[in-house]
């Protein structure tokens, strides 16, 4: 602080009081999150990431100089359960998972022992693209049995996740048995009937994908998952909304309504009812299927499946 003086107006002197603050990255004047310093303390040299997507690493290296050249330890005490900083590499990382999209507050705190900064900040995490490279888990611990009758085998036309951008399936988990218009559907697993569609004809001049045309059938199960069934026929739902069905039990007839190139049935499971986005389709295979599985214990396109009791 220092005093300057003029002469006023009147003759008289006029003080004027300046405050010179000085300023560092610790302080938040380069965009480094807010941070708490007691003036000669370490400095934080790197900005804080803030914003990752579920299933992908987020990874912030935190840079700390000491203007004493004093050696400094820095710890996180405030950060999401997901995150894991390692104090030799000073690396804070961690993958947000589905049920992680959120905002959460980190602070990181710097001492050389004597003086300390804290750098605090927030991290978003959006919902991002799922992992397609995943363990689909022992097919015989699956909840779900094919949506056909025992003793009955179907082409699986598309799979999960093709490498192909225009594919239907391409970053999104979902499965095409390619099944006739008014071949019979069954419920994979047990559940309350949620939703149903059933006015829409199929195509007779290719796929109309305008929005809206599918006739369908959505099963909330006991855990909260829903299952669809999707380009059922015409007055092809065999269930009511708010029913309760069994595993196995007759939902509906396949057919070839709405965005569909043929006559096929597609299914996806999703984690919830708040959410029929591809982000939100979680992997699942089958009980009682009989034939080749990926390396993931996944259903694989081109392969024919026959429905096996159980």
């Amino acid at each position: 602080m220092m005093t300057l003086r003029r002469p006023g107006p009147s003759g008289r002197s006029l003080a004027i009081t300046l405050v010179v603050c000085s300023c560092s990255l610790a302080l938040g004047c380069s965009g480094a999150g807010d941070a708490e310093s007691d003036g000669g303390a370490p400095v934080f040299r790197s900005a804080p990431v803030t914003s990752t997507d579920h299933n992908r690493p987020y990874v912030y290296q935190i840079e700390v100089a000491d203007p004493d050249g004093d050696e400094t330890t820095v710890s996180v005490p405030v950060r999401p359960g997901w995150m894991a900083y390692d104090p030799e590499t000073k690396v804070l990382a961690g993958t947000a998972g589905w049920d992680n999209i959120d905002r959460y507050s980190v602070s990181i705190l710097a001492s050389d022992g004597q003086e300390s900064t804290r750098q605090n900040f927030s991290v978003t995490v959006t919902l991002g693209e799922i992992v397609c490279d995943q363990d689909f888990g022992d097919p015989s611990q699956s909840a779900y049995v094919l949506p056909y009758r025992v003793g009955a085998t179907y082409d699986l036309s598309q799979g999960y996740c093709p490498p192909n951008p225009a594919w239907g399936h391409h970053d999104w988990f979902a499965y095409d048995f390619d099944m006739a218009i008014g071949d019979t559907v069954l419920a994979s697993r047990g559940g309350e009937v949620l939703f149903v569609r059933e006015d829409n004809p199929d195509n007779v001049n290719g796929a109309d994908c305008s929005g809206g045309k599918e006739n369908f059938v959505f099963i909330l199960h006991d855990d909260g998952t829903v299952m669809q069934y999707v380009h059922l026929t015409t007055d092809g739902a065999l269930v009511s909304v708010g029913e309760r069905v069994l595993q196995a039990a007759p939902i509906g007839l396949s057919g070839d309504s709405g965005c569909s190139i043929g006559p096929h049935l597609h299914v996806a499971l999703f984690r919830d009812r708040n959410n029929f986005d591809r982000q939100s389709t979680l992997a699942f295979n089958y009980l009682n299927a009989a034939g080749s599985l990926d390396m993931n214990n996944g259903l694989q396109t081109g392969g024919r499946y026959e429905a096996l009791p159980y």
